[in-house]
């Protein structure tokens, strides 16, 4: 399902970000000015996903969105949790009232999907070789147990979720579980199966059917394992 994701240029005010701090909790808002105590930007988090502020060349002040609709639902867990279609549809109903900018204008620059199986991962990720013509390899920089396919267009992440989890909180590894990722570098990819708002990761059919299946075909049916 859907994880991490990326929407430039929203609608959202300085003030509905001001409202939001001071309304609901656990929604942070700081903002930095110049020497003539001129707003230059600002940050704000909300159950793990940031909303940045930026000024443009024009003068205009702009807000990107960056965050994983996973956490989100899972907050403040993380992805390591199921997460359905059906979660799915409440998160980003939750997330687009939250702020008053509907689905379609939330026009995506990054999008991340990913699958959690409860099995154990070492076998799985020992056995990983190719994708293609593009070798898996280790991400030693963020661990031992990270293996990792990179194209131009995409890139493919296995990785034992069960011990990033216990890393993470620093507790004890209890949980087997593999994950797999598919994390979308250029969006032309994903346009063309007409995914380029928020909205358009609510169809159904990029997850099922035809259409479906060409996330199963990248992800599983071109790797090769020993």
């Amino acid at each position: 399902m859907v994880d991490h994701t990326k929407a430039d240029n929203l609608p959202i005010s300085i003030a509905k970000l001001e409202s939001l701090s001071a309304t609901v909790e656990g929604f942070e808002y700081n903002y930095h000015t110049d020497t003539n105590g001129e707003l230059k930007g600002g940050h704000a988090k909300y159950r793990g996903c940031n909303f940045y502020v930026k000024q443009g060349r024009n003068g205009n002040y702009y807000v990107n969105f960056s965050g994983s609709l996973h956490n989100y639902h899972a907050y403040p867990g993380m992805n390591s949790t199921d997460f359905s279609y059906g979660d799915l549809q409440k998160t980003v109903k939750n997330l687009t009232e939250l702020v008053g900018v509907p689905a379609d204008l939330w026009k995506l620059k990054f999008c991340e999907f990913g699958v959690n199986i409860s099995v154990d991962p070492t076998p799985l990720l020992d056995g990983l070789v190719i994708h293609h013509r593009n070798p898996y390899y280790k991400q030693r920089s963020k661990g031992k147990y990270f293996s990792v396919s990179e194209s131009s267009q995409y890139e493919l992440k296995a990785y034992d979720k069960g011990k990033h989890k216990a890393d993470r909180y620093n507790e004890p590894f209890i949980d087997q579980i593999f994950r797999f990722e598919v994390k979308v570098k250029k969006m032309e990819f994903l346009n063309k199966i007409e995914v380029r708002t928020l909205s358009d990761l609510l169809a159904q059919r990029i997850y099922w059917g035809e259409r479906g299946l060409i996330f199963l075909s990248l992800s599983y049916g071109n790797t090769r394992y020993t």
